[in-house]
């Protein structure tokens, strides 16, 4: 797992924990602990410490913003039709994410904004060929997970 992934899934948790908190541990309060020590917590700022450290706060702001929203990839591609070949894909009136299926290879294409490019293929597999703990393998082995 890359190092901003890890980040990204920190700052998702903080961001969990600092919600369930509001209200509760991270505006200014006082309470006992068990040493019946009274404290009190507020908000960190990234000039001022709170419930987290201002640095720790400056590093949360700080984090990439690594996931998209699914309105940012809901119409990413757009199947427009099918077409007998290649050379029969259309070359006006396209916009980027315009797909196509060329039937006499099954493969699919999509429009770039210059070019199309081969999205892949569709295939089957028989039901005999392959396990789904032999798929789950092969999506370890690939992406580690």
């Amino acid at each position: 797992m890359t190092k901003v992934k890890i980040l990204a899934i920190i700052k998702y948790l903080l961001e969990k924990i600092t919600g369930k908190l509001q209200g509760k541990a991270d505006v200014g309060h006082t309470h006992s602990d068990y040493a019946s020590k009274e404290h009190t917590h507020s908000e960190a700022t990234i000039s001022k410490n709170g419930f987290l450290s201002a640095a720790d706060k400056q590093t949360i702001n700080n984090l990439p913003n690594v996931y998209a929203k699914k309105s940012d990839v809901v119409n990413v591609y757009r199947y427009k039709g099918s077409v007998d070949t290649y050379n029969n894909l259309p070359n006006k009136d396209l916009n980027s994410g315009d797909v196509y299926n060329v039937e006499d290879t099954g493969k699919n294409y999509a429009w770039t904004g210059s070019a199309w490019d081969d999205l892949g293929g569709s295939f089957e597999v028989e039901e005999e060929e392959i396990t789904v703990e032999e798929v789950e393998r092969i999506c370890k082995e690939v992406w580690g997970e």
